[in-house]
């Protein structure tokens, strides 16, 4: 249940954002390894996607910055995001304090919108962070807005602590540049992720033509969200899980074996029932009952340990990351795990009710 509990916050669960599944994420990759994200998208990219792709009902660009937080004590280093406008409004979150970023910050005096972790640790949950002035970097800011606990956007499946305006304009990030970017935009409804690769191909290849002299070859990435937020752990946690079933089918299996030992010692106890009349039936059903209370136990059993291993796996962090999703035992969990005990009492209970269930009352005992 541990595994599985992590494994359905990471893959399953869809990601804490309206209609998640249309958000998608945009790298460049080289023409050999296309599923792969390789670079940075160039600026001008972005640009070419916003102003003619019609598979996006939102579009905006990012870009990782480190960020030194001074305040008058101590000061902490960050890792934040530059953004452009449109970024909230893609992923459909409003603030839980202020505002988000606006096209008068890309221009006007330098803005930062915090996350709730940072607004607690640093700020103490203060309502009054609002037109706070902080320091970031050796340069003044003002708190526009907090965004609400459980907003979190990850690229490359890094984490971020506070967004900041894309400044178009500065050295990369002017009309033709190459300032690298990530674009994350927000598909329209009935656009798969197949045809807006194909569109944004083709709006690429047209543009980034044009600068013969600048030219990046290059191919576009375009995956889900989530599954960039998953790159670097999901062929961890599908061995992982892949191995913790096949360890629990031999479980069951030696539980069998052991249930068989243990009827063959009642062959006569079982004999002599179908001899006045039992029906092979009714010896079936009770070796799954037999079987299915063992299968309940240890589920229970499981569900505790897991609740304990759950708390260990979370403050150890062996990934070097956690998911965007709380790791919990839920329904879904208790769903898998009600799951899990039907096939433990089916694969450990049946081998020794079909076995005894065809004992010959006249075999000498």
């Amino acid at each position: 249940m541990t595994v599985f509990s992590i494994v359905d916050a990471w893959l399953l669960r869809p990601l804490n954002f309206p209609e998640a599944e249309q958000l998608v994420i945009g790298f460049a990759a080289r023409p050999e390894r296309p599923s792969e994200p390789a670079v940075w998208l160039p600026y001008r990219a972005y640009l070419g996607w916003k102003d003619r792709s019609r598979s996006f009902a939102s579009v905006s660009a990012a870009f990782v910055r480190d960020g030194t937080l001074t305040r008058l004590t101590d000061a902490h280093t960050l890792l934040g995001l530059n953004v452009s406008p449109e970024f909230f409004r893609t992923f459909g979150v409003g603030p839980l304090l202020g505002r988000t970023l606006s096209e008068q910050d890309v221009t006007g005096p330098d803005a930062v919108v915090l996350s709730y972790g940072l607004w607690q640790r640093q700020f103490g949950g203060a309502t009054n962070v609002i037109g706070m002035p902080v320091t970031l970097s050796g340069i003044l800011h003002r708190i526009v807005g907090v965004m609400p606990r459980d907003f979190e956007t990850r690229v490359l499946d890094m984490r971020f602590e506070f967004w900041a305006p894309l400044r178009p304009g500065h050295a990369g990030y002017e009309p033709s540049g190459v300032g690298p970017v990530a674009v994350i935009g927000r598909l329209q409804k009935g656009v798969t992720i197949e045809a807006a690769r194909f569109e944004l191909a083709d709006i690429t290849r047209d543009t980034e033509s044009t600068y013969r002299l600048n030219f990046n070859p290059f191919v576009v990435n375009l995956t889900s969200l989530q599954a960039d937020n998953t790159r670097t752990v999901r062929a961890t946690l599908l061995t992982v899980s892949a191995a913790v079933a096949s360890l629990m089918l031999i479980a069951a299996l030696n539980v069998g074996t052991l249930l068989l030992g243990r009827g063959l010692v009642r062959m006569r106890k079982a004999a002599i029932r179908a001899a006045i009349g039992s029906g092979r039936g009714r010896l079936v059903r009770q070796f799954m009952a037999e079987s299915l209370l063992s299968a309940v136990l240890g589920g229970i059993a499981g569900l505790a340990l897991a609740a304990v291993a759950i708390r260990l796996f979370v403050a150890w962090n062996p990934l070097g990351t956690l998911p965007a999703n709380a790791i919990q035992l839920d329904v879904r969990v208790l769903a898998a795990a009600c799951v899990a005990m039907a096939v433990a009492t089916v694969a450990s209970g049946l081998m020794p009710a079909v076995h005894m269930s065809h004992v010959d009352p006249s075999s000498p005992w």
